[in-house]
């Protein structure tokens, strides 16, 4: 009998179920490599605004002025600090005037139960918002600020988690994140390079 050139039905079978665990096996090796790089892309993204959050943060902080903030009940406070806010007079960045601003600094709880860093500026009267506010910081589970100075005896306090005389500026104000996931938030805690008091605003 004259042979049939060809593959048996149960050839066929085999290579197709090669074949289709060949196209799993790469389509694994494509998903795989897409994960790893979102997960990279995402690390560069937060390690890009940790960077520019801190570098931010030592600048402004460093840069307080001696200047009375504006308040309706005629108290001449100088700074405003607290665990979870600050407020205070200092310049804004030169790419953006450099001119003095109030600058409110807050933690912000948000929808998904973390927080956010969150930067306000104000015209020096108080009154009018300059700008929009601007998020240095998404998603991290706590922040917390706190100062170092002299007390009303003019002797060196230790870390304080608020400012207890806004009168006068602090020394030191440090700033702790606690962050999700692998970028770590280094302490920064920023010297205050204050001058000779301006005196207050009219």
């Amino acid at each position: 009998m004259k042979r049939m050139d060809g593959f048996t039905l149960i050839e066929v079978m085999v290579a197709i179920s090669l074949l289709g665990m060949l196209l799993i096996l790469v389509a694994s090796s494509l998903l795989s490599t897409n994960r790893t790089a979102l997960s990279t892309e995402r690390y560069a993204q937060k390690l890009e605004e940790v960077r520019a959050s801190q570098r931010f943060l030592r600048d402004t902080l460093q840069g307080v002025k001696e200047i009375a903030l504006p308040d309706k009940r005629a108290r001449k406070w100088l700074f405003d600090g607290r665990p979870n806010y600050l407020r205070f007079i200092a310049p804004v960045p030169l790419g953006i005037g450099g001119k003095l601003k109030i600058h409110q600094l807050e933690s912000i709880k948000t929808s998904t139960g973390g927080f956010e860093l969150r930067v306000s500026f104000f015209e020096l009267d108080g009154t009018q918002p300059w700008g929009k506010p601007q998020v240095l910081l998404r998603e991290v589970r706590q922040i917390r600020f706190s100062y170092l100075g002299l007390d009303e005896m003019h002797l060196k306090t230790g870390w304080m988690a608020q400012w207890l005389w806004p009168e006068r500026v602090p020394q030191s104000i440090r700033v702790d994140i606690e962050t999700d996931g692998p970028v770590h938030w280094p302490s920064l805690s920023a010297a205050v390079r204050t001058s000779q008091a301006l005196g207050a605003i009219q």
